[in-house]
């Protein structure tokens, strides 16, 4: 069984988090190097409506977040992705997703994956989730 804690902003959580995103194999938002001065300030300022640290017998193996727009963002180590539909099951039965908004928010919750990351993608799955859209990039000019 795994255990969420929530996201505060200590020295502990910053570094934990970073070891998180440096360790990530697939990315969607986050730039290929970022500074820990950067990180920190990011963490700090919890851009996120909810956040946690995913622990496992006191162990972090990942992180998950609501965001405001009803997104589930959720980062497991390699080793853990097969919890993700535990993981999501504890964050969504305790929380609603934020109404929705035409053109601004959907009404329900999602979750967005690198389309190479096919361990996430059949673990979304057994959730029984359904695919909602393909989104593309523009290239860095």
């Amino acid at each position: 069984m795994v255990m969420l804690e929530q996201v505060t902003g200590s020295e502990r959580h910053v570094s934990a988090l970073y070891r998180l995103l440096n360790a990530r194999t697939h990315r969607i938002s986050a730039a290929e190097n970022v500074s820990e001065p950067d990180h920190r300030r990011f963490v700090e300022d919890h851009p996120y409506r909810a956040w946690w640290l995913v622990l496992k017998e006191g162990s972090v193996i990942g992180s998950v977040y609501l965001g405001k727009d009803n997104s589930v963002g959720v980062d497991l180590t390699d080793e853990h992705v097969r919890l993700l539909p535990e993981v999501v099951s504890q964050v969504i039965d305790k929380h609603r997703p934020l109404p929705a908004i035409p053109s601004v928010r959907r009404g329900s919750f999602f979750i967005n994956v690198a389309p190479g990351d096919l361990q996430k993608i059949d673990q979304i799955r057994r959730l029984g989730w359904e695919k909602a859209q393909e989104t593309f990039a523009a290239s860095k000019s």
